[in-house]
């Protein structure tokens, strides 16, 4: 077929419409884009000087092609978006917590599970309390007595660190400031535990968080957010540790962290392989403290 200048005035907006219905996702968009492109094309297919049946043929390729694009669209339009308005809910309405309970355990090699991710917080916990007690006892206030224990343990017997262990230790307890117990009235009830980091020397602040075992663990990184921990003494550095018991799969993992990002905050989870790093670090600074002269 050969085109003409009146073809080709036809032609050139009929291809632009066409290509601009691919681009948004608004369906008041791409449905006039492709209509108004398909009617310029049959107006071309009726004008054009060529065989009527070369004519005929074309408009019929025609209407079938900007249909297929535009079912594909409308499908993408209206089918797409109720998953995402779906996560869009579950973020600003997280559902019902499940009470305390140990979680099932990510799968190790040859399809056993990881020993290493056996529970053991309960029975450390039980064994500071214990100590922490007798601290106390002796005049000890309890904060500083808390964390003297679990200070103590990571120096001198690291193979029974804990992560709540760490969760106390990894910032010094002169900068960990308003610490206080986060209650979820269920059956039993959940417990977990905050406090803010202030770092004078940057002027920042920023929060951190323990979970304790729960197979709702990923819903409970949701929930944290809608707790005001922060002093608002210092500039919230917009970051965020959560210490959590339970394992989270890749896919809750990214899920909960890209739910923080929205909001302009950077996660950084600490969970049992981290634990077991800081205790090989640990243990491996014992020995050569040991071995040095």
């Amino acid at each position: 077929m050969r085109f003409e200048k009146k073809d080709i005035a036809l032609l050139i907006p009929a291809t632009l419409l066409a290509i601009a219905g691919l681009g948004p996702d608004d369906a008041w968009v791409v449905g006039p884009c492709l209509f108004l492109s398909w009617i310029a094309f049959i107006v071309i297919c009726a004008i054009h000087e060529g065989q009527p049946r070369t004519r005929i043929i074309v408009g019929i390729v025609i209407t079938l092609a900007l249909f297929g694009v535009g079912y594909r669209r409308f499908n993408s339009i209206y089918h797409e978006p109720k998953k995402e308005s779906q996560n869009t809910a579950n973020r600003e309405h997280p559902p019902s917590v499940a009470p305390l309970q140990e979680p099932s355990k990510p799968p190790g090699e040859n399809g056993t599970t990881d020993a290493s991710r056996t529970p053991t917080n309960a029975a450390s916990k039980k064994n500071l309390e214990a100590i922490e007690k007798k601290r106390i006892a002796e005049g000890v206030p309890p904060a500083l007595a808390h964390y003297d224990v679990a200070k103590e343990r990571l120096a001198s017997d690291p193979e029974k660190l804990s992560l709540y262990d760490l969760y106390l230790t990894d910032f010094e307890q002169s900068e960990v400031k308003h610490s206080r117990t986060l209650v979820i009235k269920t059956t039993p009830e959940i417990r977990m535990e905050a406090a803010v980091v202030q770092q004078i020397e940057m002027g920042t602040e920023f929060v951190m968080f323990y979970v304790p075992y729960n197979k709702g663990t990923d819903q409970l990184c949701l929930y944290l957010r809608g707790e005001q921990v922060t002093a608002k003494s210092l500039v919230f550095s917009k970051r965020i540790f959560i210490y959590h018991e339970a394992y989270l799969t890749p896919e809750q993992t990214i899920f909960v962290r890209n739910f923080y990002l929205e909001q302009g905050i950077t996660v950084s989870f600490r969970s049992t392989d981290y634990l077991e790093n800081r205790k090989l670090q640990a243990q491996v600074k014992k020995l050569e403290k040991h071995k040095s002269p």
